[in-house]
């Protein structure tokens, strides 16, 4: 995509977000793997409802 090669950093929020830029042939220096908000913020809704953590309830 042409629009991940005009921005001096990207920000990924997995390492698999990462790879797939990588395989795009983004430099490496560019890339900055933050985090997955969406599962971090299900994380921390589920342990406030007393589910524990993970993917299996």
């Amino acid at each position: 995509m042409v629009a991940d090669h005009v921005p001096d950093l990207l920000f990924a929020p997995t390492e698999t977000a990462r790879r797939y830029l990588e395989g795009e042939g983004i430099p490496d220096e560019k890339i900055h793997v933050t985090v997955d908000a969406v599962f971090q913020n299900l994380e921390i809704a589920k342990k406030r409802q007393g589910i524990s953590p993970g993917w299996k309830t």
